[in-house]
């Protein structure tokens, strides 16, 4: 099984030093919690930055939502993905990047997303989670941006 985390996704752009940035923390915090990490060179070391490393996804606080909302992620589907690759060891799942969904305006619901995008309202939620593939995403983004524009009368 390779060790491997990949920070590239080439369905998303890391374009800005603060994303990159963010996707390093959370990798690193990745590998110290698999007891990878760098300059552990001591097991007394190693296990104190895997202990570290795993109450930092565990409790998902200000400090983990600031370095995902850098790295321009979802907190809760990286805790989920995070937590299930170090506790079981799997790859993570490839699929379209994290990013966190700006919450709709008042007067914009699930029913009328899933409507104007002519996807489904599970679709919406997924998108809305951070679960869903880039051009479901994009769809749904599209559809709320038409809905949120003022008529031209």
């Amino acid at each position: 099984m390779s060790r491997t985390v990949h920070a590239f996704d080439e369905r998303n752009s890391y374009t800005t030093p603060e994303k990159r940035l963010g996707m390093a923390i959370i990798i690193n915090a990745i590998a110290e919690a698999m007891g990878h990490g760098a300059g552990n060179d001591s097991p007394a070391k190693r296990v104190s930055a895997r202990d570290t490393a795993l109450q930092w996804f565990s409790d998902a606080d200000e400090d983990f939502e600031a370095v995902c909302d850098m790295a321009d992620l979802n907190p809760g589907a990286v805790q989920t993905a995070a937590l299930t690759y170090i506790n079981g060891g799997k790859r993570l799942p490839n699929r379209a990047p994290m990013r966190r969904m700006p919450r709709p305006k008042v007067g914009l619901d699930i029913q009328t997303i899933a409507q104007a995008a002519g996807v489904s309202l599970s679709s919406v939620r997924n998108v809305i989670s951070g679960n869903a593939s880039v051009s479901m995403t994009n769809r749904v983004q599209a559809a709320i941006q038409t809905l949120k524009e003022p008529a031209n009368d």
